[in-house]
């Protein structure tokens, strides 16, 4: 399944690349005024239109749905895009990395919703709130009040994104790639399913927190680094190290 997911991936990848080229061309052809004839009658020409019409919607969707999928986070540092353009290889590690370590993500943002929302839950009344249950806002690592049409783009959430492609496929704008986006869809819904599930959360949960337990720890702990080759780590990953250290130290770090 992971290497079919690649291979749909990457030729969704190369005719939504292809249709930005062509409509990148024709853009040009217009701005340098060039003129292309047709067939006179006015049959044919209706039906050139037709025709022309048809593709530069099927382009138009080709490419706002890449636009989604490669920026599709993949809760370990990636995008879904820059795995496919690297080849197969990096696409299916993008993949089985979300399937093993993306729950440890989802663990820390929602540790930071309970805190976040701790003293709305007391003035409620919601003391009994579930920690081990993952929700689809864990999935949107993009920082508070980000500018969808920012400079800097950030990945956009898995539930986002499926959201998107779902829309796409209902709408049947790209009949071309059905079965592949299809695939994707199914891959993309079985992530979200099994990230969310109570299972995982409680085992990720307890990872986590107890990171030396060996009967729960085969995989470690995930910790993204952003500090590049060689650069310091900022003070958030610096942090988080530190409570990791602490953490399977039992509290009490050399």
């Amino acid at each position: 399944e992971s290497f079919h997911f690649a291979a749909c991936a990457r030729r969704l990848g190369k005719l939504a690349t292809a249709a930005k080229k062509q409509a990148a061309e024709a853009l040009s052809d217009d701005e340098e005024g060039i003129e292309l004839s047709y067939l006179s009658d006015e049959s044919s020409n209706k039906s050139t239109r037709g025709v022309f019409a048809q593709s530069n919607n099927t382009s138009s969707a080709l490419i706002q749905m890449w636009t989604k999928l490669s920026c599709c986070d993949g809760l370990c540092g990636s995008p879904l895009g820059a795995s496919v353009k690297e080849g197969m290889d990096v696409s299916i590690s993008w993949l089985t990395s979300v399937l093993i370590f993306g729950s440890h993500v989802l663990a820390g943002n929602a540790e930071k919703r309970l805190k976040k929302n701790q003293a709305i839950n007391t003035s409620m009344g919601l003391t009994n709130i579930d920690s081990d249950t993952f929700q689809i806002e864990d999935f949107d690592s993009r920082p508070d009040g980000h500018d969808e049409y920012a400079l800097i783009a950030h990945a956009i959430p898995i539930p986002e994104v499926l959201s998107s492609l779902k829309d796409l496929v209902a709408e049947k704008k790209i009949p071309e790639v059905e079965n592949e986006l299809k695939y994707v869809i199914g891959c993309l819904t079985y992530i979200v399913s099994r990230l969310t599930s109570k299972e995982n959360g409680i085992s990720s949960t307890k990872r986590r927190f107890k990171p030396n337990n060996s009967e729960d720890n085969t995989v470690g702990c995930f910790l993204n680094l952003h500090c590049g080759h060689n650069n310091h780590y900022s003070t958030e990953e610096r942090d988080q190290l530190m409570a990791l250290i602490s953490r399977c130290c039992d509290g009490d770090p050399v």
